[in-house]
């Protein structure tokens, strides 16, 4: 298994291109190319050769994967629990030791390799301040963890950095998994929990706030600088503490209103 390359997975369905189209075009545009194993795409049998067709530029660096090769026995499952299942499983394709995890509103701000994802050899993470969260609540009660015990900075949700080990020990594991998402828990806490239980975390992965994966995400219309869209791009590209981020897609707001101003940004960094 690879340790000086990196895979990129990226599950979306349709209505997702124009989101995903800038998410690939940032990482392709901004992440060392030399740097990246595969970049899987993940979506439903009916989009395989729709979005074949639209990253076919990039080459066979990019995979498009049917869903129903990773994940086939769905249950009462929504779009979303399902998404959140396929992040897990993908892990048999993984080749290296290492994946990132995006969603189609995600995307780079910054000229980067490999090596910017590790200090001292160990990844860095996406965190995020522990609060009132049923998902990691749910989590904690599956694994046995006191939930008032784990620490206040934990992992965030995407773009997250993911050991492919842990995710497929995970699996391998805890063959539940489907059922646990649909039933309050979520893919990254999860993975999260099972690392707590049977290892000492920060054995394995670096939580720094001054250097971390992910940062200054727009969730919600609140958080425009300004009230501008183009100063609130500028300011997640400018932000140094920022490699990856996002602009939420739920928030009502047309794409085609902010990608453009995204999109380049990546062209000019």
């Amino acid at each position: 298994m690879s340790m000086n390359k990196i895979s990129f997975v990226l599950p979306i369905i349709r209505k997702d291109s124009l989101l995903a189209q800038t998410c690939v075009y940032s990482v392709f545009t901004l992440f060392n190319n030399n740097d990246i194993e595969k970049f899987y795409i993940i979506t439903n049998p009916n989009d395989v050769e729709y979005f074949q067709n639209i990253f076919g530029r990039y080459g066979n660096i990019i995979q498009v994967v049917n869903e129903t090769d990773i994940y086939q026995n769905r249950i009462r499952f929504t779009g979303w629990h399902m998404q959140q299942v396929l992040k897990l499983y993908i892990s048999k394709y993984i080749n290296t030791e290492h994946y990132i995890i995006l969603d189609a509103d995600c995307y780079l701000t910054k000229k980067i390799g490999c090596a910017d994802l590790f200090v001292d050899g160990k990844p860095i993470v996406n965190i995020t301040h522990k609060h009132t969260n049923d998902w990691l609540l749910q989590s904690c009660k599956y694994f046995g963890l006191d939930y008032d015990k784990v620490s206040d900075d934990i992992i965030n949700v995407t773009p997250q950095l993911c050991t492919t080990r842990f995710v497929r020990e995970l699996c391998a594991t805890n063959n539940n998994i489907p059922e646990l998402i649909c039933n309050g828990c979520n893919e990254f806490w999860l993975y999260y929990c099972y690392i707590l239980k049977n290892y000492n975390f920060n054995d394995y992965f670096h939580v720094d706030k001054e250097k971390r994966l992910a940062n200054h995400f727009i969730w919600i219309k609140e958080h425009l600088v300004n009230n501008s869209i183009e100063d609130t791009i500028n300011s997640q590209f400018n932000d140094p503490s920022t490699l990856f981020t996002l602009f939420q897609s739920n928030m009502h707001i047309d794409p085609q209103l902010y990608l453009p101003f995204i999109n380049e940004r990546i062209f000019q960094t």
